[in-house]
């Protein structure tokens, strides 16, 4: 199998980040500092599959940017996370579970037509998202919380 795994926005430095993966895998694997938006989408639009096994995410922006881009997610419940529909627009796995992640991210590999309609779904999903939108559903929830109390 010929892949690649790239890790976008890494905080640490190179060397560190590849030290963690066994020494045969280091020539197959990418890492990228911060990155330029238009360089995000490039990355992304190439990419078939974007794991994502976050312990916390405020809002879940790298999901959705990867949706957007044309890749089926593998992800863990947090930020956007919890809204994906598991099996239907993406894989949810639990946080520790990395046997399940390497599963899903297989069959998304192996399985074309099964990616292509994640692909799609995950798309129509966060088409209509936009930062006036959100901003506005998170006003109405502070709202309520202070006629709550």
């Amino acid at each position: 199998v010929d892949l690649e795994f790239h890790v976008l926005g890494a905080a640490g430095s190179k060397h560190n980040i590849l030290s963690a993966f066994a020494e045969q895998l280091r020539c197959r694997i990418v890492v990228y500092p911060r990155l330029s938006q238009q360089h995000i989408i490039e990355v992304l639009s190439q990419a078939k599959v974007f794991l994502f096994p976050s312990f916390y995410e405020g809002f879940g922006m790298a999901t959705t940017e990867s949706m957007a881009c044309g890749c089926a997610v593998v992800v863990t419940s947090t930020g956007f996370g919890e809204a994906i529909r598991d099996g239907v627009d993406g894989f949810v796995c639990n946080f520790q579970d990395v046997a399940m992640m390497t599963a899903r991210c297989s069959l998304l590999l192996a399985d074309d037509e099964l990616r292509l309609r994640h692909v799609k779904l995950g798309r129509e999903r966060v088409s209509n998202l936009s930062w006036p939108e959100q901003v506005q559903k998170l006003e109405i929830l502070y709202k309520k919380w202070i006629h709550m109390f």
